[in-house]
């Protein structure tokens, strides 16, 4: 008789980490495609809809050490949760885009704020660091759980 062998649960996790972070680093990254589209269909210039881009940009770099500390504050669980519902509402509402405040407001601000919070990266240190993900990995595997993480 085999004996089944069952996948830690820490490997699920991770995996799902991963798809996260590398759909909001996706998504977010994926207006540039719409630039010239858009500025054909509804007349904006592209300054203006790069501007949103830019907002993006700084937002996606600006909110990252505040997101860092409510993750740490809250669960990062939560964090992650509404980072993807602050992305998803910004993706599908970027789709009904009829002025060119709805894109700044869309993937300026919601898709921004969505992919940066879901973008946070459990830093590989010491549990008194306050990166228990990390630190609490089996240590066995421990080395071949880091790339996954850092890939987006």
């Amino acid at each position: 008789m085999t004996s089944i062998r069952r996948v830690h649960p820490a490997w699920i996790v991770l995996g799902a980490v991963t798809v996260c972070m590398l759909s909001a680093s996706g998504i977010r990254s994926g207006f540039g495609v719409y630039i010239k589209p858009m500025e054909a269909e509804f007349g904006w210039g592209r300054g203006a809809l790069s501007g949103a881009a830019a907002v993006s940009l700084l937002l996606l770099g600006a909110v990252g050490p505040v997101v860092g500390r409510l993750a740490d504050r809250w669960a990062p669980r939560r964090i992650v949760i509404i980072a993807l519902l602050l992305l998803g509402i910004g993706s599908i509402g970027g789709s009904y885009v009829q002025t060119l405040w709805h894109v700044y407001v869309t993937t300026g601000f919601l898709m921004a704020l969505g992919a940066a919070a879901a973008r946070r990266r459990p830093a590989p240190a010491s549990p008194r660091d306050g990166s228990r993900p990390a630190a609490a990995w089996p240590s066995a595997s421990r080395p071949a759980a880091c790339p996954p993480v850092s890939w987006s």
